[in-house]
């Protein structure tokens, strides 16, 4: 599995800029992604403390989803490796590359 080398290391905004050059429409999926992610990770780990898989299949999907969005691959991968390495791979796919 993939370690985390960097775990400060800076978003990459190319993919969001994929989507949109609207200023004001960045900042909303940021901040939506700077509110969400938390919550998240909060609701990942009660869900992992009662033993909830598929809740927590279900949050590692977003937390994945929200990192890769803001450039953090690195994480997205990470969680990749998570689910492959506990899931058999098979519950959640991990496109490669990310």
């Amino acid at each position: 599995m993939t370690s985390l080398q960097n775990i400060n290391a800076p978003f990459d905004f190319t993919y969001l800029h994929s989507f949109s050059r609207d200023n004001d429409f960045l900042i909303e999926i940021i901040d939506l992604c700077l509110i969400n992610t938390p919550l998240y990770m909060e609701s990942l780990n009660s869900s992992f403390a009662k033993k909830e898989l598929e809740r927590v299949i279900f949050f590692l999907y977003r937390i994945k989803s929200t990192t890769s969005v803001m450039g953090r691959n690195d994480i997205s991968i990470y969680i990749c490796g998570i689910e492959k390495k506990n899931l058999g791979g098979t519950i959640i796919s991990c496109r490669s590359g990310i």
